[in-house]
């Protein structure tokens, strides 16, 4: 195999078991089942282009399309934004959220997060594959659906030894309009959007700049970095 710039023997991660924050019985709706249910539904979305500057150091050879290219088992787990971070494989992470309230209700997503790297160009794809409310029974997640993707990329800029980052980032949130729920659902849908994206605005930002000091870290062999792997 083709070896990446700067990949070395400490960018190597062991596996091991872990404990699941997700509740025992749960079973999340695909976008296919939940849309294909007659009930009422509240549908949300928010979407997002982001993008930062970042500074190469051309003394050290890595440059941030190296960084990208990173196979998603040297992905740092500190790069996703979330109170904890579970690395359940390679490729694939549990993140436990901040708790969000909305409609009187506060709940604590739990997400399972895949990465998706395209080492020909440095692209890297990070997609929401499952996700719980940690609060709620097990027969309340088939209410409900979450799906999210966030495409990470990188453009030339016209200054020496700099790169722009970008991130392309949507999030969909569905659920069943329930019968005690006295909201109208057009007003409920406008105030949930208003919420959600002022979240993604703050957490995308959030994430790019981590990112970038990840990089950075990466760049120059911070022996420290490991401990984030």
């Amino acid at each position: 195999d083709q070896k990446l710039p700067g990949a070395g023997a400490g960018d190597k991660i062991a596996m091991f078991a872990y404990t699941s924050e997700v509740p025992e019985g749960a079973h999340c709706l695909t976008l296919e089942e939940f849309e294909s249910m007659a009930d009422t539904k509240i549908i949300l979305f928010a979407g997002r282009d982001t993008e930062l500057r970042v500074t190469e150091n051309p003394q050290l050879g890595k440059g941030l399309r190296d960084y990208l290219s990173l196979p998603a088992a040297q992905y740092s787990t500190n790069v996703l934004k979330a109170k904890s971070v579970i690395r359940v494989s390679e490729d694939t992470f549990e993140c436990t959220m901040d708790s969000v309230s909305m409609f009187g209700t506060t709940l604590t997503p739990v997400l399972k997060a895949q990465v998706n790297v395209d080492q020909s160009i440095g692209s890297s794809r990070v997609d929401v594959v499952e996700c719980y409310m940690r609060e709620l029974n097990p027969e309340d997640h088939r209410n409900y659906v979450v799906t999210s993707e966030n495409v990470l990329n990188w453009k030339e800029t016209d200054r020496l030894n700099e790169k722009i980052m970008t991130s392309r980032t949507f999030i969909k949130v569905g659920f069943i309009k329930p019968r005690w729920f006295v909201v109208p659902t057009r007003l409920a849908e406008s105030t949930g959007n208003t919420i959600i994206r002022a979240v993604l605005k703050k957490t995308a930002v959030e994430f790019l700049q981590t990112l970038e000091q990840d990089y950075q870290a990466w760049a120059r062999d911070d022996p420290e970095r490991t401990t984030w792997v």
